[in-house]
């Protein structure tokens, strides 16, 4: 049973009563920040577990913190107000996606940027433990968004503090604040979405709190990226699918300890530069 050193800590079983069964039979496992974010960077994994009795998809989101009141019908809730319909949210979507559980451990975005705070460690931690997923999915280095590197930072000290053969096979980064299409493809995953219920639509479209009202519609905004990531995946790609979703393979930092984050990041940066110059001198006039 899971127990987080968090007393606001909380876990929703969408399609199994059995607590230890429905942490136990997750395969893929994502860990964000925020409500959302799981359906906005984890969504291959979502996509890849609906309706397939062989493998199974879990959420862990991070932090409770509330943002704003953006949106007419929302900008009189206080701040515990919008937490409470922020966690529904996420729930009804956990229901609507068919996952195995969702755990939301209601940290706040101060606790998880807090470097000498391990609680949320440790909390993952336990949750690797109980599911030993076999791939993970979090928030990308690239990520512009504090909360979401200090949520990426936890995740990646945890699995390293498991045994080798205790930690998953695969660990991925989605986008959410900056995009994955410049990465080269040997560090790349390009994600094909074959969505014809349009889940992801209907995922991102449940956060009614998110996309009320004209000033910031964040489900007008992922389905638009993974529309554009198909359109110009390749000028000379004429397979119709619904979206592409970018991932960056991060799984070396799980399986060689010897390899920093930085290392990695500036290995994969400076490959891009590489290419760039490359194409350029190649048509030099």
């Amino acid at each position: 049973m899971f127990i987080s050193k968090n007393s606001r800590a909380s876990f929703f079983l969408p399609t199994e009563k059995n607590a230890d069964l429905a942490f136990r039979r997750t395969t893929h496992l994502g860990v964000v920040a925020h409500q959302d974010d799981l359906e906005i960077a984890t969504f291959a994994a979502i996509l890849e577990c609906y309706k397939n009795p062989c493998k199974w998809y879990s959420g862990v989101v991070c932090t409770d913190s509330p943002g704003e009141g953006y949106f007419d019908d929302y900008a009189t809730c206080s701040k515990e107000e919008l937490i409470k319909i922020r966690r529904a949210e996420q729930c009804d979507v956990a229901s609507l996606g068919e996952y195995s559980s969702v755990i939301q451990l209601g940290y706040t975005s101060q606790e998880i940027q807090d470097i000498t705070n391990l609680d949320v460690v440790q909390d993952l931690i336990q949750i690797l433990e109980l599911t030993e997923p076999e791939c993970v999915y979090t928030h990308s280095p690239y990520d512009r968004h504090y909360t979401h590197l200090s949520t990426f930072w936890s995740l990646l000290k945890a699995i390293q503090s498991l045994p080798q053969e205790k930690r998953p096979k695969k660990l991925f980064g989605g986008e959410v604040w900056r995009d994955l299409d410049w990465i080269n493809e040997e560090y790349k995953e390009v994600i094909r979405l074959n969505d014809p219920e349009q889940l992801g639509k209907r995922l991102i479209e449940a956060y009614k709190s998110q996309n009320v009202g004209l000033k910031k519609n964040y489900n007008l905004g992922i389905i638009g990226r993974r529309q554009a990531n198909a359109t110009f995946l390749s000028a000379y790609d004429t397979e119709l699918v619904s979206g592409v979703e970018y991932l960056v393979d991060l799984s070396l930092l799980i399986t060689d300890d010897t390899v920093s984050v930085f290392d990695l990041v500036q290995e994969q940066i400076n490959n891009f530069a590489e290419d760039i110059v490359a194409r350029l001198e190649k048509v030099k006039r």
